[in-house]
């Protein structure tokens, strides 16, 4: 992927040679051509597959995003840095490094799926947001700093060569086309029909036919067709239908281990795998624990707990937590009616049917079941009926695709759609005796919000606690004997919701103490949908499993309010617009440090509204997996078209204007960011994804042209005021890797989870605003 980082090559190298008058030769430069273009269309194509890796791998994570951005900048930066230092690199040398490259793919791939193994983390567990980082940054190293170098070194192989670069920049624009060409086939081929390990081995052929071409020479001798000879073959065996089999299968071996996966499939949702173990089936979406199947007592516990804290359900909804067992113990209430199970993913529920046991999947079939393949919010939004029940049964929000479901938003959706006595059941991880302060304040958090909503609630305790929320207090109970009448009067015929269940579970201490631990929550404390502080505070309780010093992290940034940045942000333009007057006539180089300081702002804030913008499509439709390509390449389209547009400018329009003109547009873009989203999360879901997928890209895209084409006019500023343009290009480079490496990871991990989506996109806002004053006052450099 490129990024503005990775502009500065387009300019340095095209400015370092442009003096060059010398002959094209077309056989060479055509292959050393061919070699640009496959480095940007296999780079592209890697990037997004192994990024839905790591959403596989690490739970669907969102922060893996931008942990997986960030590593990618640094060291594809660090490999260009290294690269740019050999001026005359052999075609041995490049041809080298494109085998490198080709076999790196697959590696890291296998590498991303027996990380976890590393910190003993098996599948369908949770992982801590500090070793995933650290797991993600070790391993893309070797691919990174692969393709980062395969750039500048062709570029150099083309100077060494004596064969001219085009002004308008052809290496870097060959690139940025073999990289637009792979995000769309990535997107409209390779992720429909192929699994990753097919789609990296046929990225492997490609490097390695294009390595056959570089090194092919006419002749007799055996030394001029055996190298190409080898990689042609390896290449046709890397196209075999049974190596990517192979490769998929050992994948699936490195991450289950002594798990047994029967099949694995790639949905809209994410990575589905269903194993068979001690005659049970389980279910895992992007490596977390999703059902298990029979597993009686859960999904009697998922449903009756619930259930009868209504005196007659007619009809009930349920959200998650499998069919299989649910929808059977649900229609075990003589009252029910109709039974909704609502799912986005029809191919997930189709699969479930095909591989359960009959004796859970012929209950499937009962008349009073209604499937609905559709996004949970979704359906509610547009629901016209109501319900007497809504149980939501999803694991905790370790994601912001799964917190939209523990929302306030979401929260009064329910509400619209319940009945005068209708109840809503959620659940959420607990503990079976001692409740910590970190699970007291995420528990303290739903709670406080799902109160904002409705008047009643109940709280249930045990290892999965329980939360009861109704308009009517007419049925709530967690007296035990209440409840246990209530069983016997329905004879549910269960296992484990019995007498001696609830007597324990519902004791008078559990409950007192469980209502002892959570405390009443802030305005500021509701979880919303753009304000996940759930999925902040869910972050903090896992650390505290896996890294002391992210949990420290956190709590010490805890008391940080927007406004305080907003101020400290206000504070240094006061500061600098002081420095400009105090130094006018002293400080010459101000106009370069200024335009520096606007590319680092660039840097961190085109990162940060491309993951800002990828987790609002996440939050609003609720799933990013299948669209993560067609947004990844539309920021790369759009940075090529801004790179290349402002190499076509005339020396009339290289100035301080049009730069500062171009800070104006990069200021003002959070905000429309801001507005975009707002209007978009208004229509609650009701349009298609797609058409709302591709508004997201084109933003995006907007996004990198404005990017690219203020990077490279910074570069052509650079070389004008020093006359060095090689070294100008690599001190912007470097600036801009800083803000961009930064941007990703800080955006990410800190920002969104600590300020929310919009007050992050207003900091960006304000941010970029205090560069362009600065640049207004400083009269000199207009």
């Amino acid at each position: 992927m490129c990024y503005p980082s990775q502009i500065h090559l387009d300019s340095w190298f095209r400015l370092m040679y442009l003096k060059h008058e010398m002959k094209y030769r077309f056989g060479k430069r055509g292959r050393l051509d061919l070699i640009i273009w496959t480095i940007g269309f296999s780079g592209i194509s890697a990037q997004i597959v192994l990024m839905r890796e790591c959403l596989t791998v690490f739970y669907g994570n969102e922060i893996a995003i931008g942990s997986l951005l960030c590593a990618w900048l640094i060291w594809t930066g660090l490999g260009s840095l290294l690269a740019s230092r050999q001026k005359h690199p052999k075609i041995l040398t490049i041809l080298f490094l494109q085998i490198g490259l080709a076999a790196a793919m697959p590696l890291t791939f296998l590498g991303i799926r027996a990380g976890r193994s590393i910190f003993g983390v098996s599948a369908g567990e949770i992982i801590g947001l500090g070793p995933m980082f650290f797991l993600i940054m070790i391993l893309l190293a070797p691919f990174c700093l692969l393709s980062g170098a395969a750039y500048p070194t062709v570029c150099h192989g083309l100077a060494a060569e004596k064969l001219t670069l085009h002004p308008s920049g052809r290496p870097f624009i060959l690139e940025a086309f073999g990289a637009g060409v792979g995000g769309i086939a990535a997107s409209l081929f390779f992720l429909p029909r192929l699994d990753a390990g097919e789609i990296l081995l046929a990225l492997l052929a490609m490097n390695l036919l294009s390595g056959a071409v570089l090194c092919f020479r006419r002749g007799r001798h055996v030394r001029s067709w055996l190298p190409s000879s080898v990689l042609v073959i390896l290449s046709a065996a890397a196209l075999l239908p049974v190596s990517g089999e192979n490769l998929e299968r050992l994948g699936d071996r490195v991450f289950w281990r002594n798990r047994r996966p029967f099949l694995s499939e790639n949905t809209a949702y994410g990575h589905m795998t269903f194993s068979r173990q001690n005659g049970q089936i389980t279910l895992y979406q992007n490596g977390l624990h999703v059902w298990s199947a029979p597993d009686p007592e859960t999904s009697e516990e998922a449903v009756h707990l619930s259930l009868i804290q209504h005196p007659d359900p007619r009809r009930v909804l349920l959200l998650g937590a499998g069919p299989e067992g649910a929808l059977q113990e649900a229609l075990k209430h003589a009252s029910i009616e109709s039974a909704f199970y609502v799912d986005p993913d029809r191919k997930l529920l189709d699969l479930t049917r095909m591989h359960l046991p009959p004796n859970l999947s012929l209950p499937l079939d009962d008349p009073r079941i209604r499937f609905r393949s559709e996004d949970g919010r979704g359906f509610l939004a547009r629901n016209d009926t109501l319900f007497d029940a809504v149980l939501l049964n999803m694991p905790s929000p370790y994601t912001a695709q799964i917190n939209r479901y523990y929302t306030q938003e979401f929260f009064r959706l329910v509400h619209q759609n319940l009945s005068e006595d209708g109840i809503f059941g959620i659940a959420l991880q607990g503990s079976e005796n001692v409740i910590g302060h970190e699970l007291a304040d995420f528990l303290s958090a739903i709670h406080g919000t799902l109160t904002s909503v409705f008047p009643y609630t109940i709280v249930l305790p045990g290892e999965t606690v329980r939360m009861v929320a109704s308009v009517s207090d007419r049925h709530l109970s967690t007296h035990s004997d209440t409840l246990v009448k209530r069983i016997r009067n329905l004879r549910l015929g269960t296992w484990f919701v019995e007498e001696y269940y609830l007597f324990d579970r519902l004791a008078p201490d559990r409950i007192d103490y469980i209502k002892e631990r959570l405390y009443p929550i802030s305005d500021r404390e509701i979880n919303r949908d753009f304000f996940p502080i759930g999925y902040y505070y869910d972050a903090i309780l896992w650390a505290t499993y896996f890294s002391g010093a992210t949990k420290s992290l956190y709590q010490a940034l805890r008391p940080l309010r927007t406004s305080h940045i907003l101020i400290g942000l206000g504070l240094f333009g006061l500061l600098g617009m002081l420095s400009l007057k105090a130094f006018r006539g002293i400080w010459r180089k101000r106009c370069p440090a200024l335009v520096s300081l606007s590319i680092w702002s660039v840097g961190f804030t085109e990162i940060s509204l491309e993951f800002a913008l990828i987790l609002g499509f996440q939050i609003i439709c609720g799933h990013i997996y299948p669209h993560v390509a067609l947004m990844v390449s539309a920021y790369m389209i759009g940075l090529s078209m801004g790179a290349w547009r402002q190499t076509r400018c005339t020396d009339a329009s290289i100035g301080l204007k049009s730069f500062t003109i171009l800070q104006a547009a990069m200021a003002l873009l959070p905000l429309m960011v801001m507005a975009f989203l707002g209007v978009n999360h208004l229509n609650g879901g009701i349009l298609n994804s797609d058409y709302i997928a591709l508004g997201f890209s084109s933003l995006i895209a907007l996004c990198g042209f404005i990017g690219g084409k203020q990077f490279v006019l910074a570069t052509q500023l650079a070389a004008m005021w020093s006359g060095s343009s090689g070294f100008a290009a690599g001190i912007l480079y470097g600036i801009d890797l800083i803000g961009s490496s930064g941007g990703a990871l800080i955006a990410s991990a800190l920002l969104i989870p600590l300020f929310g989506l919009m007050d992050t996109l207003l900091i960006l806002a304000v941010l970029n605003a205090v560069v362009l004053l600065l640049l207004i006052v400083d009269r000199n450099c207009r």
